[in-house]
């Protein structure tokens, strides 16, 4: 009888062992974030994750809903406006380090969505909402969903807050520069959330981002 009651327990200490080191499933709402920047844009993004893993030709990444922070401080009028901010959604794998590389590449690109304009010009210190919106993916092949995850893009145009200048003619055209930032998923596509990449990124974003 006590072996009976020792096996059990042992059963039962093995099952809840498994079930605490199973991979847990991305949540819902809010689960993507891209790092804060004092140059570029931050944006939080509410991802569908229903239709990633089904068959088919395409990935359908839905946004449910966002937003995007510019940073700085609220300054009023028109300056220091950011601008045409598109959103691109790539399919991306790890990849490798290479020797004596600085900052290596902690992923590759394997498929991309088309580009969607999400803002045309937001002023430096505020934060917008976004709508709902679909990106289309071609499906990579060769490639499971476990080993891949989705990375967003933005890119667009900002007028730097030091752009004007004591002494500047007030009709001369500010100065632009052009942005690229990241916002990458922490789980993969079966929507498994990746223990050591989520444990990487919150201990330095850029190393897993």
């Amino acid at each position: 009888m006590v072996t009976r009651c020792f096996s059990a327990f042992a059963v039962l200490l093995l099952f809840t062992a498994t079930a605490c080191t199973r991979p847990a499933f991305a949540p819902a709402g809010i689960n993507v974030s891209s790092d804060r920047s004092d140059y570029a844009p931050t944006a939080r993004l509410a991802v569908a994750l229903g239709s990633l893993n089904r068959s088919g030709d395409t990935i359908d990444i839905v946004i449910d809903s966002g937003n995007l922070a510019v940073p700085g401080d609220a300054v009023g009028g028109d300056g220091g406006n950011m601008f045409n901010v598109y959103l691109t959604a790539l399919v991306v794998t790890p990849i490798q380090r290479r020797k004596n590389e600085a900052l290596p590449n902690p992923w590759e690109a394997v498929a991309q969505s088309d580009s969607q304009l999400v803002i045309a010009s937001v002023p430096r210190g505020e934060r917008r909402a976004l709508g709902p919106m679909r990106l289309r993916v071609p499906r990579p092949h060769g490639v499971a969903p476990a080993d891949a995850w989705v990375v967003f893009r933005l890119t667009g145009s900002v007028i730097p807050h030091t752009a004007k200048v004591v002494g500047q003619a007030s009709s001369s055209p500010p100065r632009t520069v052009r942005f690229r930032v990241y916002a990458c998923a922490d789980w993969n596509l079966n929507t498994r959330v990746d223990r050591k990449r989520s444990k990487v990124m919150n201990a330095s974003y850029l190393q897993a981002c």
